[in-house]
């Protein structure tokens, strides 16, 4: 018998997690960083579509980074979640239409912040508020160039579990990368529970959290 253990959370609780290149790592020489972390994966599992008229769940912060520079301490990498499907409306106005068949879809998004200090993004759109697991990879070969890949697995009965979906998106960031010091927040982090990235809120996550890694 299985048992898979996962942090529920219900807007209001993050996990904090020191974040940096390793202490281990020997100093480079000519005053350069130590290299960080090379990739960021976890799963994660909303409560299932957010009330169209009641619910705040429409943004949210799956993690967040911050980082100490000279104007103090600020976000510079972010992986949310924003639910872009119509809950509860159908596909026609005529009666008898069918509900929407994107209406569990949205995107997960990976921000992170360029030299001038402006956000820019990856997104991959899939079924996310549909109730089940999706695995979330964040990667990075360069300091340059980093890579979002989402999937999502299925139960078959007849050969177990399948691969349901799975897309990816590439962006290019000048000049931000893992080797600075800081700290990463599972589930976001943000002043009342709300997250302040590029001019938009997002609020700290409402779902299931496991295997981060």
């Amino acid at each position: 018998e299985k048992f898979n253990n996962a942090l529920t959370t219900t807007g209001s609780s993050y996990v904090e997690i020191p974040f940096g290149p390793s202490p281990d790592e020997p100093e480079p020489a000519g005053g350069a960083l130590r290299p960080g972390p090379r990739g960021i994966e976890f799963r994660f599992k909303t409560f299932g579509m957010p009330n169209v008229t009641t619910d705040a769940r429409f943004s949210q912060s799956l993690w967040n980074i911050t980082s100490s520079n000279a104007g103090g301490i600020i976000d510079t990498m972010a992986v949310v979640l924003e639910y872009t499907g119509s809950a509860g409306t159908n596909s026609g106005s005529y009666s008898g239409s069918i509900t929407s068949s994107y209406e569990e879809w949205g995107d997960v998004k990976f921000l992170a912040a360029d030299s001038a200090g402006s956000m820019v993004s990856a997104s991959v759109f899939g079924p996310y508020f549909d109730g089940g697991w999706h695995s979330v990879l964040v990667t990075t070969g360069s300091a340059t160039q980093w890579n979002l890949e989402v999937k999502n697995k299925i139960y078959s009965g007849s050969d177990g579990t399948q691969l349901g979906f799975q897309s990816s998106s590439v962006v290019s960031v000048e000049e931000n990368d893992w080797r600075h010091t800081g700290s990463l927040y599972l589930g976001g982090k943000g002043d009342n529970h709300v997250i302040g990235v590029n001019g938009k809120t997002y609020r700290t996550f409402s779902g299931s959290l496991q295997e981060f890694r």
